[in-house]
């Protein structure tokens, strides 16, 4: 049973608002970051940030000093927090207009049961917070939730109008953020750097808190692009120039990783049947290739610490604290994730273990809030949607990639777009079993 064209009328207006959230919810850290507000407070004109320490010869101290200023660029007090909500009114009209649809929405078998799982561990986890008391965790936790429920109601939303515009809206937000990374890179504070061009450069971050999410978002919103946004080849060839010119200051290893799994899908439905077999041949080496070059790419030389720095704080917390039923079903909706641990001043991650979880990718997020098993449907509900969607098969690669590095599902628009999928996959699974 088709939507009703208000419904689908709202979502297409809706469209515009998604990239203007992902820029404003954003901008207080860019601003500070280039010096053009609060400069007194939060901007450091030396990269090294030495000068600014209570004593510099103290390095100790001074790295400290370096952290707790890093922490207190990304915080945000009194009318400067409006600038976030409209991230979170885009999420929550999308859902809304999910919801009212949620009569007409039909997963099939398959994603109905992953679906089902994942929703009764997330009501049970939930129910732990509730008694917990912890009601900004509670919040936090069903926002995480909203792209698995976009993914199971929207559907009857979809179709190529709306994702198209979705993923034109995401391209030009690309644009616009590759526009603020030159205006960073003159300008900007060396809160991160990489080594490239035989010099210190900064790394840049746009108007995202991390440079992974800038990097996860550019790779996702390129791939929208690409599958659903219906451009033409020359503007293919520039947003993939944009792309590139993120990448190589973001230096983000997993945006890399997802660009070329991405490519290298896109290219192999491409391929004629008897070049596929000698592509999935070199697939190892090449990806073994590209693992060690992966330092001198981006110019971080300990690029690959990177992944185990997110997994050991996991495996280490777990082990000593956790029990089976724990490990299995998880500890609590809204535990693990970013909007948590920002709300707790935690977690200090420079200093050791954390006194809890850290939300630092998605397959963290979903051990802590709905266990193992929770996290095998997740992964199982990715399985179906690559399975079922060839023609969007390169975004959800992206997606699988970058959720090992960062919670996509706190990250606006990555959410939305994962969320969209989800349902979008659905629809070609119940058109393949209906044909």
């Amino acid at each position: 049973m088709p939507t009703t064209p208000v419904v689908r009328r709202l979502a297409m207006m809706l469209m515009p608002f998604v990239g203007i959230a992902s820029v404003l919810g954003g901008c207080v850290f860019w601003l500070r970051r280039v010096g053009w507000l609060q400069r007194a407070q939060y901007w450091i004109s030396d990269p090294d940030l030495i000068p600014m320490a209570p004593n510099p010869d103290d390095w100790p101290a001074t790295y400290e000093f370096i952290m707790q200023h890093h922490a207190a660029m990304h915080q945000i007090d009194g009318w400067l927090k409006l600038t976030k909500l409209g991230k979170e009114a885009v999420l929550a009209a999308f859902l809304v207009l999910a919801v009212t649809q949620i009569a007409k929405a039909r997963p099939t078998r398959g994603f109905g049961l992953a679906y089902g799982g994942i929703f009764l561990l997330g009501l049970v986890s939930a129910l732990v917070t509730v008694f917990a008391g912890s009601w900004f965790a509670l919040v936090a936790g069903g926002r995480t939730f909203v792209a698995w429920s976009l993914g199971a109601l929207a559907s009857p939303l979809i179709d190529d109008a709306l994702l198209r515009r979705l993923a034109r809206v995401c391209a030009w937000t690309l644009v616009a953020e590759a526009v603020l990374v030159v205006l960073e890179l003159n300008l900007g504070l060396y809160l991160y750097s990489i080594q490239l061009f035989g010099k210190m450069l900064v790394r840049v971050v746009g108007t995202f808190n991390l440079p992974v999410s800038l990097g996860t978002f550019a790779v996702v919103s390129w791939a929208a692009a690409f599958c659903w946004g219906d451009l033409s080849r020359r503007s293919r060839v520039l947003l993939t120039l944009v792309l590139l010119f993120v990448l190589v200051f973001n230096a983000s290893g997993a945006a890399w990783v997802a660009f070329m799994l991405a490519t290298a899908t896109m290219g192999f439905a491409r391929l004629p049947a008897r070049w596929r077999t000698w592509l999935l041949l070199s697939a190892l080496p090449a990806a073994l290739l590209g693992w060690s070059l992966l330092p001198t790419l981006t110019g971080r030389w300990d690029i690959h610490d990177s992944l185990w720095g997110r997994i050991a704080p996991v495996q280490i917390y777990a082990s000593e604290h956790l029990s089976t039923r724990q490990v299995l079903f998880g500890t609590g909706l809204g535990i693990g994730t970013n909007a948590q641990a920002g709300q707790d001043n935690a977690p200090q991650v420079y200093g050791g273990i954390p006194d809890r979880p850290v939300g630092d990718s998605m397959p963290a997020v979903l051990f802590w809030e709905i266990g193992l098993v929770g996290m095998a449907l997740v992964y199982a509900l990715f399985a179906l949607a690559l399975r079922a969607d060839e023609r969007s098969r390169a975004i959800g690669m992206a997606l699988l990639v970058a959720s090992v590095a960062v919670n996509i599902t706190e990250l606006f628009p990555v959410n939305l777009i994962l969320g969209f999928w989800l349902a979008n996959a659905a629809i070609r699974k119940r058109a393949d079993d209906v044909d």
